[in-house]
C-alpha cells in the first residue's frame, strides 16, 4: 500500500514535540524501510517543511539541513 507523507508527518518526527505522534511516525518510517509499505511525498511538502521549521520553529537553515539529512540521507 502506498501512503502520501505531509509535512506534519515530518515535523512531528523531526522535532519531537509531540512524542506519542514521533514515536508513531518513528513506526511508520521503519515500515516503510522494512518493505512492508510505500511512503511517497513531493517537493512542495519539502518546501513547506522548510518554511514552518524556519518561521515557527525559528531553526536556522544548517540545523534544518542536518535534520533533513538524517531522515532522508
Amino acid at each position: 500500500m502506498k501512503y502520501f507523507v505531509d509535512a506534519n508527518i515530518f515535523l512531528r518526527y523531526l522535532t519531537n514535540d509531540i512524542p506519542e505522534q514521533a514515536e508513531a511516525v518513528a513506526l511508520l518510517f521503519q515500515q516503510a524501510a522494512d518493505g512492508e509499505l510505500k511512503l511517497v511525498t513531493n517537493a512542495m511538502v519539502m518546501a513547506e517543511l522548510v518554511w514552518v521549521m524556519e518561521l515557527a520553529y525559528k531553526l536556522p537553515r544548517q540545523i534544518i539541513q542536518e535534520l533533513d539529512s538524517g531522515v532522508f540521507g
